[in-house]
């Protein structure tokens, strides 16, 4: 079986990806959809700072599992506050 990645990357005109610690543009309901169709049933890879951007009560997605990259989260952390099917890993690599 071949792998497929899905890479969802999201910028502004100036190549930021946020601004005063939040996204410098709303989310739109359709680029959520869309999101969610292409992730679902597929690993979540994202940073420390993203994860704790997610308000508490979205953070565990629907059948994903999520990986986040972090030197200071454990994955023993992660699933003793939210569960299996959230992991940390200190580098992309790892993951």
């Amino acid at each position: 079986m071949r792998a497929i990645a899905i890479a969802v990357i999201t910028k502004d005109s100036a190549n930021g990806i946020s601004f005063r610690g939040n996204t410098p543009w709303p989310l739109l309901r359709q680029s959520a959809d869309l999101i969610e169709k292409h992730t679902k049933d597929q690993v979540v890879i994202m940073g420390r700072k993203t994860w704790d951007s997610i308000p508490r009560k979205q953070k565990q997605l629907a059948g994903r599992t999520t990986y986040i990259i972090s030197r200071k989260l454990t994955t023993l952390e992660l699933v003793r506050e939210y569960g299996p099917g959230v992991l940390a890993f200190s580098s992309i690599t790892d993951a």
